[in-house]
């Protein structure tokens, strides 16, 4: 029963029913035996309603809880790695699981340097429904802004889209085929999908490892940008024959890649993230184009205005001179006031 339910039958309040919980835990349960321990899972979890969430590490070999504390920052984890298993057994992990969370993933780092970084399914898929599926849905989308009824069709099947097979309802089925049928993009990212989703099955290092560079060379080939800019972003496995990285960077929004584990029961190990340069040198990402785009659209635009500015003449009289300011306080130009302009010579422009 829950605490809430026990007060409220016993007559006593919510605290007390908690403490006495509380005190019976701590005597039936001993303290979590750290020796031996090779392998661990991070995660967070919700604990109340808004953000206020807990992180909790499991041993996944025994299926027992290590650690839980309220938090999920760096700070939050950092005990227990320097409190709790001390130097010597954080040098004997081989692999840590994480959540594709930036801080874990540091700190696993720092305090265990012999440990694989190891994603786990859940959320490397929940990444590529983002930044491939629904990436290329809505550029599917943009694309058919003169077939309106095409266009709605193709923006109201996120979720269809996002669905697994066997969760799909009566009919949706038949309504995705029709739509994977039209639209070869979409076809492409849902069955590179699902073939990313069975390396997860795989015990044997060489097979997950074939079967990974297949998948790599698949999507490379494929040609569709959001899923040739999201394969660079899980690397490729140990021994990788493909592009070498430029700079290996930490990515804490965007960037949760994989390592590829091998024969391990967490799925495939990948090795750190990287950014990996464009196969065309004259091509650069497309971030880049817009940002420059809107820097010279905004330099010529400011540049336009301060010359017509300049060759009008000044306003003399205070009606005119609250009207300009008005028109120009949006565009970030001074215009000056009747006085500021009585003192000056009639040869002297603003």
């Amino acid at each position: 029963m829950a605490i809430r339910h026990v007060a409220r039958h016993f007559g006593l309040d919510w605290k007390t029913v908690k403490d006495l919980d509380r005190a019976r835990l701590e005597r039936s349960v001993s303290p979590a035996d750290l020796d031996g321990i090779e392998i661990i899972a991070l995660d967070v979890f919700a604990i109340q309603k808004g953000h206020r969430n807990a992180t909790v590490i499991v041993e996944p070999t025994r299926k027992r809880v290590l650690w839980v504390v309220r938090g999920r920052r760096r700070e939050d984890v950092r005990p227990f790695f320097e409190l709790l298993l001390g130097p010597e057994r954080c040098r004997r992990l081989h692999a840590a699981e994480v959540n594709m969370s930036a801080g874990y993933e540091l700190e696993v780092r720092v305090h265990c340097p012999n440990a694989a970084i190891v994603f786990d399914l859940f959320h490397v898929v929940a990444k590529y429904g983002r930044e491939a599926i629904d990436r290329v849905r809505v550029d599917r989308a943009n694309q058919l802004r003169s077939d309106r009824r095409g266009r709605r069709v193709v923006q109201g099947a996120r979720w269809l889209l996002l669905k697994n097979r066997d969760s799909l309802r009566p009919g949706e089925g038949v309504q995705l085929d029709e739509l994977l049928a039209a639209n070869r993009d979409l076809l492409v990212v849902c069955v590179l999908r699902d073939a990313l989703k069975g390396h997860w099955g795989y015990r044997h290092a060489g097979n997950a490892a074939r079967a990974w560079r297949r998948w790599y060379r698949n999507a490379l080939r494929s040609g569709i940008e959001p899923l040739t800019r999201f394969t660079p972003a899980a690397t490729q496995p140990v021994g990788h024959p493909g592009p070498q990285p430029l700079a290996a960077r930490h990515q804490p929004g965007r960037g949760h890649q994989q390592q590829d584990q091998g024969h391990q029961a967490h799925g495939p190990r990948l090795p750190r993230r990287c950014f990996l340069l464009p196969k065309d040198p004259r091509r650069v990402p497309r971030s880049w184009e817009t940002n420059q785009k809107k820097a010279d659209a905004e330099a010529s635009a400011s540049g336009g205005e301060g010359d017509r500015t300049r060759n009008r003449s000044p306003p003399t009289d205070s009606v005119s001179c609250r009207r300009a300011r008005r028109a120009t306080r949006c565009r970030g130009l001074r215009v000056p006031g009747p006085r500021r302009l009585a003192g000056r010579s009639p040869g002297r422009r603003s």
